[in-house]
């Protein structure tokens, strides 16, 4: 769980690393310096306030336990599911450059796969890279799932 102070919303940019490891000085200076783009994306949601999420009424619980009812809509699941605001939604992130997605195709295999492709291409003056991020549901399924 991230709790983001208010004097922090609102900023033009935010700069977050987690398990960044033994290059993961160096990593950040080159994106502070704008000799690297970044291009990672958040992997969870990060709530505008502490209250908005389920777990917060049982927190901190009994015994060092923490009840967490939420079941298959825990982190962004449980937000997208209400259609909550949050401070930053699950897949968000920032780069020093623009990119356009387009020619999109979508086929379904004889195993029952799908194949998405989808042409990418930097249209800023910066070098960099981009995230394709694709969502999927099930509509009209009989079990209650995530909306994406």
């Amino acid at each position: 769980m991230v709790r983001l102070p208010a004097a922090l919303r609102g900023v033009n940019a935010l700069l977050e690393g987690w398990l960044l490891g033994q290059g993961g000085g160096e990593a950040t200076a080159d994106v502070l310096f704008g000799r690297a783009n970044p291009s990672g994306r958040l992997a969870e949601t990060i709530p505008l306030r502490l209250e908005d999420t389920p777990s917060y009424l049982h927190f901190p619980g009994e015994n060092s336990r923490v009840r967490y009812g939420e079941g298959l809509f825990v982190g962004y699941r449980g937000f997208d599911a209400v259609d909550a605001e949050v401070a930053y939604p699950f897949g968000h992130g920032l780069s020093f450059t623009t990119f356009a997605q387009s020619d999109l195709a979508v086929t379904a295999s004889a195993g029952g796969g799908i194949e998405l492709e989808v042409t990418v291409e930097n249209t800023g003056d910066r070098a960099g890279q981009e995230i394709v991020q694709a969502y999927v549901s099930l509509p009209g399924s009989r079990v209650t799932r995530a909306p994406r």
